[in-house]
């Protein structure tokens, strides 16, 4: 995301414009212990029970919060 934000400004007015990320936890559901639980970025592995997970419930979401322009 931040190199592609780089290049998509370069040459236009938003050139030197500043991209704050803040990253979501990612959030899996364990249909063995019927339970939400955070994960790694590439692990989708319940830490109970090492049940893999295919359900992502939260952490895949793009949000802009805030844009100034001056």
């Amino acid at each position: 995301m931040q190199f592609a934000h780089e290049v998509v400004c370069e040459g236009t007015l938003a050139e030197g414009a500043k991209l704050e990320i803040e990253e979501a936890p990612l959030v899996c559901w364990c249909p063995q212990c019927e339970e939400d639980f955070e994960s790694g970025k590439s692990m989708f592995l319940c830490p109970k029970c090492d049940t893999f997970s295919r359900d992502v419930r939260s952490g895949r979401e793009l949000d802009l919060v805030n844009m100034e322009v001056s």
